[in-house]
């Protein structure tokens, strides 16, 4: 390689209303530029160019094209350069896993800041930089589903599906309207009521409108509701009961539901598998040592519960020694006397910046309200003085109230949030001193909590050691040994 460093540089921007202000993708090129020169790197490329794309996911173009340009050992790619952390992920395991992976390949990930991932103290200030765009994003989300909590109260569906497209209804509020596929969805539908089972339809809809579709896609066809006008559930705004919606159905609800007594007819005739097992709280999480495939769990009267690779069938062992090595793994993640100062103010400094923006954005969305507010003040006026304005006034009205609304919800408690940061902090000290205890006593869903935060890909369970898919930084920073399982326990068939 000589003394020639070559890099490549890596831009995002989630919208484009983000491309008008400061970290737009022009000014985060002449930073990472200028970084380069100013420290021996040569940009061997054009840079791969993110726009509109979100950092809460690693499926983005660009970033699937940088990734295979670095493989290719022909480009001797060296180094990938970034603006800051959350232009090349706001989510924890995908920052990991990228860093990790373009590690293996010989590439460092270098920022404009100077900090970089060449130590366990550099990996894990980036893992909580990436944790806390993580967290923004976060509030960004939850936002969103404010609004949608509220379309779906409203009777209104959202969300892309086969046989509807988007319009907008007499309120100018989007909504779905059936499309030229809505007579697929009606067939679909027909076939299943008459008795044709899942392999059939699919070849009648191949063979009536040349539409190929998969098994898992029919499946979720014939179980939607939205298709005879009812929106299920999913944020528990109708206490879990289908909400009547306002769209226009594709079918009656006579047949969605004989449609479902027929499904569930036959899948009383299939081997029943569970991933959301009280009993088995690893499943989805736990991979067998030999072929790594998934493991199930099972258990029949007068024998112990076990966990079994469910593939090749090549291994089973006892859920309690499986769950031991498991709850031994968690219990050292406790963090030493030395380090929970440390740990606290990085923390805390890194939360306080990122939420610097906090205050400008109140200020703004205060003074957007007082504007919306004079517009109402003033079409008030407009009613109250021509009576022939009156029905559109209202409609006026009702449009500026909902974005009164929608704005005040936005504005954020700074007062609250300097107190969140202390109530965090002590979160977090008490999660990993007691995070094993919290898993052990906690029910179905906290151990589930626990283990997509510690273990989000999994882990491969061999010879009783445990071994994680994807290990956080912040967690391999402290160089913990795997536990051994105690003795005496299963073994594979």
């Amino acid at each position: 390689m000589g003394n020639v460093k070559n890099a490549v540089i890596y831009v995002r921007v989630s919208t484009d209303e983000q491309a008008k202000g400061g970290e737009s993708l022009d000014n985060q090129e002449r930073k990472c530029t200028e970084w380069a020169g100013k420290n021996g790197f040569e940009i061997i490329r054009k840079p791969f160019r993110e726009e509109g794309e979100s950092g809460g996911t690693a499926d983005r173009t660009q970033l699937k094209e940088l990734l295979k340009f670095c493989q290719d050992k022909n480009n001797n790619v060296n180094a990938v350069i970034c603006y800051k952390v959350d232009r090349l992920s706001r989510n924890v395991g995908d920052f990991a896993y990228l860093s990790k992976h373009l590690r293996k390949e010989g590439v460092q990930v270098l920022f404009t800041n100077g900090t970089n991932l060449d130590n366990a103290l550099g990996r894990f200030i980036l893992t909580l930089e990436a944790a806390i765009g993580e967290l923004e994003l976060g509030m960004i989300t939850e936002r969103i589903l404010d609004g949608v909590r509220a379309a779906l109260k409203n009777g209104r569906h959202l969300h892309r599906l086969l046989g509807y497209s988007f319009g907008v209804n007499q309120d100018n509020k989007k909504q779905t309207y059936p499309n030229a596929d809505a007579s697929k969805i009606e067939k679909i539908f027909n076939s299943l009521d008459d008795g044709y089972n899942q392999p059939e339809v699919i070849k009648i809809m191949r063979q009536e409108y040349g539409m190929k579709i998969s098994p898992q896609t029919l499946d979720n066809i014939a179980k939607n509701p939205v298709y005879c006008g009812l929106l299920p559930d999913k944020h528990n705004v109708n206490n879990g009961q289908l909400i009547k919606g306002i769209h226009e159905p594709i079918i009656s609800e006579e047949l969605f539901f004989s449609v479902q007594k027929k499904l569930n007819s036959r899948s009383r005739n299939n081997k029943y598998r569970n991933y959301a097992n009280p009993i088995f709280p690893l499943l989805d999480f736990v991979f067998c040592g030999e072929k790594e495939d998934r493991m199930t769990g099972s258990s029949s009267k007068g024998t112990f519960p076990y966990y079994h690779c469910q593939g090749n069938k090549c291994c089973r062992y006892r859920k309690k020694d499986v769950e031991e090595v498991y709850l031994g793994y968690l219990e050292t993640l406790k963090l030493k006397d030395e380090h929970l100062e440390m740990f606290k103010q990085m923390t805390l400094d890194i939360y306080e910046q990122k939420t610097t923006h906090i205050s400008k954005q109140n200020e703004r969305l205060k003074k957007e309200i007082v504007e919306l507010e004079g517009q109402q003040l003033d079409t008030l006026r407009l009613v109250r003085d021509n009576a022939e304005m009156k029905a559109l006034g209202e409609k006026e009205l009702k449009i500026l109230a909902d974005k009164i609304q929608e704005k005040k919800g936005y504005i954020m408690d700074e007062a609250k949030i300097d107190m969140i940061t202390e109530e965090c902090w002590d979160f977090v000290k008490f999660f990993m001193n007691n995070v094993a205890a919290i898993w052990e006593t906690g029910n179905f869903e906290i151990k589930k909590d626990v283990q997509s935060l510690i273990s989000p890909k999994g882990f491969v369970f061999r010879y009783g050691l445990i071994e994680l898919k994807e290990t956080p930084h912040f967690i391999s920073s402290f160089g913990k040994k795997k536990p051994k399982t105690k003795s005496g326990g299963g073994g594979g068939n």
